[in-house]
């Protein structure tokens, strides 16, 4: 059973496609990330199709098109909103309305390599080993996955408030990189790349983010 509103994705997509704009303010810059995200473009082939699973406002396939622009990037996510966003902030990459949890309904897609930035909160353990068992099925042999998350005990997770404070709260699943790495490594991959990126919460907190990289082997 899991353990949260059964209206969960309904209110992930209101809220997420209200918020967009503020999406956008807060997190188009990715520079403390670039640690995980060169990892992740390091051997890439130029021209690779590439999967943006959650892409939001399309931050992190901008960030890479900027790295490598002939990259073919396909972005998909839940709320409407931010699709709007990354349509007109990544004019070079295509984006389209899909729920991650359809993904296993794709039977012809093939990806080089796929990228998920902060989904997983969003997730359910369950359906995380859901999306990551997807990904090895869609990524060719030898193709990379990027994750990030928010790293802290999944004794944590529960109804969170928005960090502005201006939205509904959402369920929020926390991930330990450990977790994480046996998912991966269940479905095929191997760890390439692990970094954390410690920032101030909305309290001043420090709080951790995850990143990983791993090759389908």
């Amino acid at each position: 059973m899991i353990d949260r509103p059964d209206d969960h994705f309904d209110r992930v997509a209101r809220v997420f496609g209200a918020g967009a704009q503020d999406y956008v303010n807060a997190f188009m810059d990715l520079t403390a990330y670039d640690q995980g995200l060169l990892a992740f473009l390091n051997g890439l082939p130029a021209n690779a199709r590439v999967l943006d699973v959650g892409c939001g406002p399309g931050n992190i396939s901008r960030y890479l098109l900027e790295h490598s622009p002939e990259l073919r990037i396909k972005g998909i996510d839940i709320a409407e909103g931010m699709l709007e966003q990354a349509r007109m902030l990544c004019r070079g990459a295509h984006f389209e309305h899909m729920d991650v949890r359809d993904l296993s309904l794709w039977k012809n897609e093939r990806f080089d390599a796929a990228v998920c930035g902060f989904i997983l909160p969003y997730l359910h353990p369950l359906e995380a080993e859901q999306l990551i068992a997807d990904l090895s099925r869609l990524v060719h042999q030898g193709g990379k996955v990027y994750l990030s998350t928010m790293e802290e005990a999944p004794t944590q997770s529960g109804l969170k408030a928005s960090s502005n404070g201006k939205y509904e709260p959402l369920h929020q699943n926390f991930y330990l990189a450990d977790m994480l790495s046996s998912m991966l490594t269940v479905n095929g991959f191997t760890i390439t790349h692990t970094s954390r990126v410690v920032q101030p919460d909305k309290n001043g907190i420090p709080a951790t983010d995850l990143v990983l990289v791993a090759q389908l082997t």
